[in-house]
């Protein structure tokens, strides 16, 4: 104190868990990343599941009929009054899209796979170990078979 006076109480920081600003920065990234890991598995454990074979890919590779359907609208545009940029622009797409397509393939393969995996974990005495997550996925999504 001082002449007497009370100082106002200083109010602390939020900690850094329970700040949401912090929570969304860049120097966060790493804890978002390990919360993505962490996350499954006591949703797993949760539900009793202690085996998993998981299958990690990229967000970013679509199924091949989203991705054929991309390349088809793309394809299907009328480009004759597009200015200069606007047509470089989707030439850009269109090349973007031809090779959304061919990477398709691999989350196709992931699809097949991990349909092999459940059909042969429920004819096994391994029944129940796997679990298939319904919904439709990305393949770069964690999942329990």
């Amino acid at each position: 104190m001082t002449d007497g006076k009370k100082l106002k109480p200083q109010h602390a920081p939020k900690a850094p868990h329970e700040d949401p600003k912090f929570l969304k920065s860049t120097p966060a990234r790493p804890i978002r990343i390990l919360g993505e890991y962490i996350h499954p598995l006591v949703q797993l454990k949760r539900e009793g599941i202690g085996d998993t074979i998981v299958m990690f890919g990229s967000a970013r590779i679509e199924s091949h009929e989203t991705a054929q359907a991309r390349c088809t609208r793309l394809k299907n545009e009328k480009t004759s009054k597009m200015s200069a940029a606007k047509l470089a622009k989707h030439r850009a797409e269109v090349l973007h899209a031809k090779s959304l397509l061919e990477m398709s393939r691999y989350y196709e393969e992931a699809r097949q796979l991990s349909h092999k995996l459940t059909t042969w974990s429920l004819t096994t005495a391994l029944c129940g170990l796997f679990r298939r997550r319904a919904g439709n996925h990305g393949s770069g999504e964690p999942r329990s078979l």
